[in-house]
């Protein structure tokens, strides 16, 4: 009965590494894509600084 719960345990423990490892891979492979290329990520926010310049009231 105790190997039972320790067969599951192991499992278990199996199934959370590697889960953590997928999502850490996938940020990984997310960043190199964003630097491969950066206009989806700089693009925007260039517009917003231009946007809130020509703009005369404060935020």
């Amino acid at each position: 009965m105790l190997g039972n719960r320790r067969a599951a345990a192991v499992c278990a423990g199996l199934a959370l590494l590697a889960g953590s490892a997928r999502i850490r891979f996938g940020i990984f492979a997310a960043g190199i894509a964003s630097a491969e290329d950066p206009v989806h990520g700089v693009g925007p926010r260039r517009g917003d600084v231009r946007q809130n310049s020509e703009r005369k009231e404060p935020r």
